[in-house]
């Protein structure tokens, strides 16, 4: 009967297995009872041990607070008392409460006992005589030997104690007894770990002999069928799986060996049909080599043309034909070069170096390239190997080609130079062949060629569209946008010249009537001007809205081709919004000024007439007079304020710097204002004050700003003059000029320092002003290297800060040094009688006038007689014949010489060198004068007295120190 191996190997381990289950359980049940035992004697015993010490520690308290209130005689220790008793019984019915021996509960009832005694008995005698103070019967009751209260409580502490030790060593007996059982316990399992290792050697040795060894005998007998050994398995003699596996393995051996025979005969017939085969394969694959070899050329040449199709920049197609010649023509290296210089990117090249490039380019016309251009055809060129072209191979012969490419007249346009590195030279099959393409890449370079210098043309005359300030737009006849710049685009809302290829008439309609105020009058402009309806002198002006405001004049041109065609037409759209704003703000200053002239002229013409036609009395005519003198001293300001902006535009404005106190300057402007409602304080937090500047320019400054204040305080206020350091510029002194009145708008604050603006509101039009006062003071600082700025809210006042280097000493010396002073002649000046006359050359009939009788008046006193000449040539004459003490000259004369020719004249005489003259004009032209050596430069309008003192005080010099010195090569300017 078949016996199965998985059957007996149960046998084998059933019966063992259930035997070490049994005594496991045994150890189990043995080992759980005993822990059991042990956690219940330990919890018992320390439960009775923690008890006895609470009552103890009671005990102890009982008796502590005893002797605290015999000591200290407090109330308060008896309420303590009370608690220690009660806890102490507490604890004591705790203890009895658990399993207890005979002897345990005769040792706990004594105690009771005794502390029922000390509580009921000692406690309260204790306390009785610590009431009455009889302390020496206290210290007889605690210290009799016999029944004191000391051993009374001893006697109860010690047996405390003892009992305690003895639980303790109860405790110590037992876990010596569980440690002792812990280790029968570890023996029993190991003595069971060695009975289970001994069941499993047998059972491993037992199966070894039964199952392994004939596992062996079909290995063995495998590894000999796959060395080609066709061996039978000898009998095992088992009726298991094992002998079914032997009869069906030696049954396989044999049906192996009947099926090799088969295949070895087979074999033989499919290697005879094999080696025919691979014959007819070598020569299809060979065929197929060739087709392949065809199909890539041919493939290599459509992309060839196809790249040649579609490509149009020069650079891209010049590497797309390097790379398909390489490939044609199986080069390594190569460059494709354009002959014109004047293309960018005109080369490309492959496996070639800079210098090598850099040689060809320069040689290009030389050598083998030369003559292929010269030649027009195909060349090439058997030579050795250079160095970088070998690498670590040995040197091979290198062949170099050579195509130049012709364009439609034939001529060179490009060459092309390829190179074998193989050794391979290029047969003539291959020349003409290479020859064939190059009529094909020819056309396609050529066309590249133009394309790309029709975009650098179109490219440059886009830039010089963008360059234009104009907006310019080039539309064909159809009325198609061909191109604008960028002007036009940002006038129009376009972003960019390009989107005007995208952009359909109705977008381009949307933006006009977004962005114009007159949309149908600019339709209406385009459309006559292609119609041809439309004058070229005619102009249209148009103002854009948004996104913000600008005027705008547009005109057009045609344009015309070599035939006189018309091809479009040019509009042209200038931005003439400065010039409008010009235009605007000069008309306002002509209105403004006129009102500025003619109100002071109105008054001085009206008491002029009433003076020459009616009789007044002395007080009226000085008052009429003062009135007078005062609005023509405001004509003179106006007509200075307009001087001064010339001169400063025209960079002629003169300075006469020195070392001034800015405190100084602005005191003496405050004293010369008053205002009942407009109090000025002047605030100084700084002594470094002192400036390089010009004394008058400063105190004009100084008084227009301060004039502002008050002018635009019309409800009065504080004006408060602030001079301080700046925090910005620690070197430089500001001044601020703050004030409580109108405020300026945020808009106007950027144009507030512009020549004639004024700010457009109401109430400050019926103020008044010319709109020059803030561009002259903006002027002066910066000839003065200073800032000015200004800081307002509306309706809140405003603040003008002024900040000017200072000239101030440091420790590292003085940063700035005033010119010295010239020295003078410390000698008194003592006045001595003169006989002569003086010559006044002015071509004005009033002023000359004026001057005579000024003068006349004090001089006449003196001796001296006033002599006048009308022109140049009347003064030259008058000098020749009299030489006059002094001479008084106008710059600006009628007819004749002027008074710069006039100097000219005496500089050429030795003899009239000594006369000191003095220049009275309108011109400020002081530097000027000085090179001819004046004696003094006096600008009109002048005080009278100003005169007077500068001519006395010229006669009256020792020394000539105002002659005339001029170089001989001084000519006029």
């Amino acid at each position: 009967m078949k016996t199965s191996i998985v059957n007996r190997l149960r046998r084998f381990l059933l019966i063992p297995l259930i035997a070490i289950l049994a005594l496991s359980a045994i150890l189990w049940t043995f080992n759980l009872r005993e822990l059991n035992n042990y956690n219940t004697s330990m919890s018992n015993l320390l439960e009775k041990r923690n008890q006895l010490r609470l009552v103890q520690h009671n005990v102890e308290g009982l008796v502590s607070e005893l002797r605290g209130f015999m000591a200290m005689r407090n109330d308060s220790f008896l309420t303590l008392i009370d608690t220690r008793q009660a806890d102490a019984q507490s604890q004591i019915e705790a203890y009895s409460q658990l399993p207890l021996t005979g002897k345990e509960r005769t040792f706990i009832e004594g105690i009771k006992r005794d502390l029922k005694v000390y509580t009921d008995k000692i406690i309260p005698e204790g306390i009785a005589l610590t009431r009455a103070a009889n302390y020496q019967a206290i210290n007889t009751k605690a210290g009799n030997s016999q029944t004191g209260y000391t051993n009374f409580v001893n006697s109860i502490r010690n047996r405390l104690e003892a009992q305690m030790e003895v639980y303790t060593d109860d405790i110590e007996q037992v876990q010596k007894e569980h440690q002792r059982y812990i280790m029968y316990s570890l023996s029993g399992f190991l003595s069971l770990l060695i009975m289970i290792l001994i069941l499993s050697y047998w059972v491993t040795t037992r199966f070894g002999r039964e199952i392994g060894k004939p596992l062996d005998v079909l290995t063995a007998s495998a590894r000999r069928i796959s060395q080609g050994e066709y061996t039978l398995i000898p009998p095992l003699n088992h009726d298991d799986e094992l002998g079914e596996l032997e009869h069906a393995f030696n049954q396989m051996v044999r049906r192996m060996e009947e099926k090799e025979s088969d295949l070895l005969s087979q074999n033989d017939e499919l290697t005879a049909h094999q080696e025919e085969l691979y014959a007819q394969q070598v020569e299809l694959e060979e065929a197929v080599q060739k087709l392949t070899d065809k199909e890539n050329i041919l493939l290599r040449r459509n992309q060839l043309s196809t790249s040649l199709a579609t490509e149009i920049e020069v650079e891209n197609m010049l590497k797309q034909v390097l790379d398909s010649m390489l490939d044609l023509t199986g080069s390594q290296i190569g460059a494709a070069i354009i002959l014109d210089h004047e293309l960018k990117d005109r080369f490309v090249s492959k496996g070639i170096s800079h210098e090598q490039i850099d040689i060809l380019l320069a040689h290009i016309y030389e050598g083998m390239s030369g003559r292929a251009i010269a030649e027009k055809g195909v060349l090439t060129l058997e030579r050795m190997a250079r160095t970088d072209e070998s690498g670590h191979h040995a040197s091979y012969p290198v062949h170099d080609l050579y195509m130049p490419l012709l364009n439609r007249d034939d001529e060179v346009v490009a060459l092309l130079v390829v190179t074998r590195l193989n050794g391979y030279a290029f047969t003539h099959a291959d020349l003409d062949e290479f020859s064939a393409l190059t009529r094909q890449i020819s056309l396609a370079v050529e066309n590249a060629v133009v394309y790309k210098k029709t975009q650098q043309t179109s490219l440059l005359n886009q830039a010089i569209l963008n360059s234009a300030l104009e907006g310019i737009c080039l539309i064909d006849p159809q009325g198609e946008l061909l191109a604008v710049n960028h002007s036009w685009c940002d006038m129009y809302g376009v972003e960019k010249p390009e989107d005007i290829q995208t952009l359909t008439m109705a977008e381009l309609s949307q933006k006009i009537h977004q962005r114009f105020k007159q949309p149908d009058e600019m339709f209406a402009f385009y459309h006559q001007a292609i119609n041809g309806t439309l004058d070229e002198t005619q102009e249209l002006t148009v103002e854009i809205i948004q996104p913000t405001y600008r005027v705008i004049r547009m005109y057009y041109r045609k344009v015309i081709n070599d035939h006189a065609g018309v091809i479009g037409w040019v509009i042209v759209c200038r931005d003439i919004t400065r010039e409008h704003e010009i235009d605007r703000m000069k008309s306002e200053f002509v209105s403004t000024v006129s009102h500025e002239l003619r109100t002071p002229l109105s008054s001085i013409l009206g008491f002029v007439e009433i003076m020459l036609q009616r009789k007044i009395n002395p007080d009226k005519q000085t008052r009429y007079l003062n009135t007078i003198y005062k609005e023509a001293r405001r004509l003179t300001n106006l007509i200075n304020d307009f001087l001064d902006v010339q001169r400063m535009e025209s960079g002629h404005q003169e300075y006469q710097k020195e070392m001034i106190s800015l405190r100084n300057v602005v005191e003496e402007v405050i004293s010369a204002h008053h205002s009942d409602i407009h109090p000025i304080r002047l605030d100084c937090r700084t002594l470094q004050d002192t400036i390089c500047a010009d004394q008058e320019k400063m105190q004009q400054v100084v008084t227009n700003l301060l004039s502002n204040a008050i002018k635009y305080s019309p409800n009065g206020g504080t004006v408060t003059l602030t001079i301080d350091v700046c925090s910005e510029r620690p070197q430089d002194v500001c001044l601020h000029i703050t004030d409580e009145g109108l405020g300026i708008p945020e808009d106007a604050i950027s144009h507030l320092f512009e020549k004639f603006y004024r700010v457009d509101n109401s109430d400050r039009r019926k103020i008044g002003g010319t709109g020059l006062g803030l561009a002259i003071c903006s002027e002066i600082i910066k000839a003065h290297n200073g800032l000015i700025h200004v800081s307002s809210m509306l309706g809140s006042g405003s603040t003008f800060t002024i900040s000017l280097p200072t000239a101030i000493t440091s420790s590292h010396g003085l940063l700035y040094a005033p010119p010295a002073p010239e020295s003078t002649n410390s000698t008194p000046i003592v006045e001595k009688e003169l006989s002569g006359h003086i010559l006044i050359v002015e071509d004005d009939e009033s002023l000359r006038a004026y001057l005579a009788e000024e003068l006349g008046n004090f001089l006449t006193q003196k001796g001296i007689k006033i002599v006048h000449a009308l022109n140049g040539e009347q003064a030259l004459q008058s000098i020749a014949d009299d030489p006059p003490l002094l001479l008084i000259l106008d710059i600006m004369l009628g007819e004749g010489k002027d008074g710069w020719e006039i100097l000219q004249e005496i500089k050429r005489q030795e003899a009239y060198q000594s006369i000191p003259i003095v220049i009275s004009s309108a011109l400020e032209e002081r530097e000027k004068g000085i090179g001819y050596g004046i004696s003094e430069y006096l600008i009109k309008p002048y005080a009278a007295e100003k005169l007077t003192s500068t001519v006395w005080n010229l006669l009256q010099q020792q020394e000539a120190e105002g002659h005339v010195f001029i170089p001989e090569d001084q000519e006029k300017d």
